[in-house]
């Protein structure tokens, strides 16, 4: 038995057949029922949904304000290889009704959506690396973590993703099924040894792919993020103490506090939803590496309507960082709604009552200057 982590998400490659079209006694099934409903209707919507989220994410955080932080140049890329997943999502959804997919198409899709999945999420880990350094060490990551610097990995990150993902364009072609006379894009041949590719593809590849999308990230994250956590709690209780001998810290200090902190909890809420929506893929790769699925109609329609759901959880996490960005921080919703021509105040008209008020407010602001300069110059 061969999968791998794009099976469930483009039912294209599993090779036990439970992904073709289901024997007439799964029919009766409410599960086969589901199975059906969720792609159609909320594959669909996800895809739509997500791409226009993915793009409006991608539009704040390279806004002026917010792409100063190399946080938000991560979160750029981001968004930008998961909007490219939620569209070639869409392309072979509509594929599935439209049959219009030709070799290098198919060659083209597949290396592209691999790159799109395993792209995003290795940039999640380097992101919240990156992060864990800034908090644990925040004076050397002042000086040497800086947005060029950032640049550099998420150029080094796509080059790396590059090679892995190369052999995708050499490995796939579209095969006619000769009993149901329907094509799929499929490993170019049966997965065994005695074809090209074949080591590659049973031994290597399943467990690349299996790693670098679910196995490693969730390792990585849940690691950091445990880190993340523990060292915001020391240095919240270091500021306590500080803030407590000192009366009232800087306004400078605690403003930009303030925007870690919110940098902190978006990275920290993006990262476990991740690690909820993607676990569930990650049992089944194991589960199919270990054991062999339901051969019965009803056990089948049961692992049918299972591998859909954990695929379009994956889904839904390529779609939502828009809406967990807007949740967990109001620096972001505050540039969304700058951002928005709809959401923008028109400036005042200037009336005599303001501009009295403004030239009393400048008065006094020139009278306590001058009171405080002459104290000043008086201690001098």
């Amino acid at each position: 038995m061969f999968n791998s982590t794009i099976a469930p998400m483009l039912n294209n490659t599993d090779e036990t057949g439970l992904l073709d079209a289901p024997p007439p006694q799964m029919a009766n099934y409410i599960e086969l029922d589901i199975h059906h409903a969720i792609r159609l209707y909320y594959q669909s919507f996800i895809s739509l949904t997500g791409f226009v989220a993915n793009i409006l994410a991608l539009i704040v955080t390279l806004s002026r304000r917010m792409r100063k932080h190399s946080t938000c140049l991560y979160m750029s890329a981001i968004g930008g290889s998961d909007a490219l997943t939620l569209v070639i999502a869409f392309v072979w959804w509509v594929s599935r009704y439209v049959n219009t997919t030709s070799v290098w198409s198919c060659k083209l899709i597949i290396f592209t959506f691999y790159y799109a999945i395993h792209f995003s999420v290795t940039l999640l880990v380097a992101m919240t690396a990156e992060r864990y350094v800034a908090i644990r060490f925040p004076f050397w990551s002042h000086v040497h973590l800086t947005r060029r610097k950032s640049v550099y990995v998420i150029v080094g990150v796509a080059m790396a993703i590059l090679a892995l993902d190369v052999p995708n364009l050499f490995t796939r072609t579209m095969i006619t099924n000769e009993v149901t006379g329907s094509t799929r894009c499929l490993f170019s041949g049966s997965a065994t040894l005695d074809i090209p590719y074949g080591f590659f593809l049973l031994y290597v590849w399943q467990w690349l792919d299996a790693g670098v999308y679910s196995f490693f990230p969730l390792t990585m994250l849940a690691i950091f993020n445990v880190l993340i956590i523990r060292t915001v709690r020391q240095r919240a209780a270091a500021m306590s103490d500080l803030s407590e001998r000192d009366k009232k810290p800087a306004v400078a200090t605690v403003t930009q506090s303030r925007t870690e902190q919110q940098i902190t909890v978006m990275l920290l809420v993006v990262t476990f939803a991740f690690i909820a929506l993607t676990t569930p893929i990650a049992v089944t790769l194991i589960l199919e590496k270990t054991w062999t699925p339901p051969k019965d109609a009803h056990g089948s329609a049961i692992w049918r309507l299972w591998r859909t759901v954990v695929s379009n959880l994956m889904y839904t996490n390529h779609a939502i960082n828009f809406l967990l960005y807007s949740l967990s921080s109001q620096k972001f919703r505050r540039e969304v709604v700058r951002l928005l021509p709809c959401c923008t105040a028109a400036p005042k008209p200037l009336t005599r009552s303001r501009a009295s008020k403004m030239s009393t407010s400048s008065s006094s602001a020139s009278v306590s200057h001058s009171e405080v300069t002459l104290s000043v110059d008086t201690h001098i």
